[in-house]
């Protein structure tokens, strides 16, 4: 059987186990028409506007939505949107409850739903000092259906400078910052309720991970200005460790600004930043991100990509 084939039958497959997880109801993408293979901008005039908005996050349930918005490219005053869905209808998106008014920027809920989790340069427990760039992770809890106040996320996994929490459903928390004396992209495990465990991946920013671990999309500066980036990706191989990295093809990385990529929780689209406005396109635009086939990763072609 034809390969790209195969992968297309994979994708159904788990396009089709996702939505059994959602239950009957299938996401309701803020009322936004479909996407096909060609990024769009998502939800114009709700979501990307005409400040800078990048780091874009659903629940696994789809009822609920975070970004982070500054006023422009060149502004600092990052914060983080919120949006639930109430009956069919989305609220328009809010600064979030659990945030503070300072440097605050790329949520991700947990695979559960239960955490949200943020980088923030609010001060730390037991000190009222505003720090700068100095983030480090912090998280708010579901509980009785509202978000409470965040907490700081204890272990050596705050120890440096530290951002874009990426939970996966082991329990680990992906990275990217410094770290043990390096710089990239970390695994956290946590132990005793502490993330102590620090575990080093790859040269890399901004990551996403399938709560499964099964691929890593992230981002890396390129070019001498070092202003321009791009997305990647990565999968794991028959070892169980990750596979050599594939750059997304330049449907994606068009114009050098693209970062904070994300794949909706029903696996149908691919979320992205370009020129901050939040863009998505439908997945099966990049023939590659879902290689998976009876516990087997087939070998990936980066033209294909």
């Amino acid at each position: 059987m034809n390969k790209l084939i195969i992968v297309f039958l994979v994708f159904l497959t788990c396009n089709s186990s996702e939505k059994k997880m959602l239950g009957s109801r299938e996401i309701n993408y803020l009322n936004q028409r479909a996407p096909g293979f060609i990024p769009v901008i998502f939800a114009p005039g709700i979501i990307s506007t005409q400040a800078f908005e990048f780091a874009f996050s659903f629940s696994q349930g789809g009822d609920e939505c975070v970004f982070t918005r500054r006023t422009s490219f060149e502004s600092s005053d990052n914060r983080i949107f919120y949006s639930k869905l109430v009956g069919s209808e989305w609220e328009m998106p809010l600064k979030a409850i659990f945030g503070k008014d300072c440097f605050e920027f790329e949520p991700v809920f947990s695979p559960d739903g239960s955490r949200i989790y943020f980088g923030s340069e609010r001060p730390l427990p037991g000190s009222q000092q505003m720090r700068h760039n100095d983030e480090k992770i912090w998280y708010s809890e579901l509980v009785s259906g509202r978000r409470q106040q965040a907490k700081f996320l204890e272990g050596r996994l705050n120890d440096g400078f530290v951002m874009n929490a990426a939970p996966v459903a082991d329990g680990g928390l992906y990275f990217c910052g410094e770290a043990a004396n390096k710089s990239g992209i970390f695994k956290a495990i946590q132990v005793n309720h502490r993330y102590d465990s620090l575990v080093y991946q790859f040269d890399g920013i901004h990551p996403f991970v399938d709560p499964g671990e099964r691929f890593i999309l992230y981002d890396k500066i390129e070019g001498k200005d070092m202003d321009r980036t791009a997305i990647y990706l990565r999968m794991k191989n028959s070892m169980g460790t990750w596979g050599s990295e594939i750059r997304l093809t330049d449907l994606v990385n068009k114009t050098g600004t693209e970062s904070h990529a994300s794949v909706s929780p029903d696996h149908l689209y691919l979320f992205f930043q370009r020129q901050g406005d939040i863009y998505w396109m439908d997945v099966r635009g990049i023939k590659a991100l879902f290689q998976l086939y009876s516990g087997h990763v087939f070998e990936m072609n980066p033209s294909g990509l």
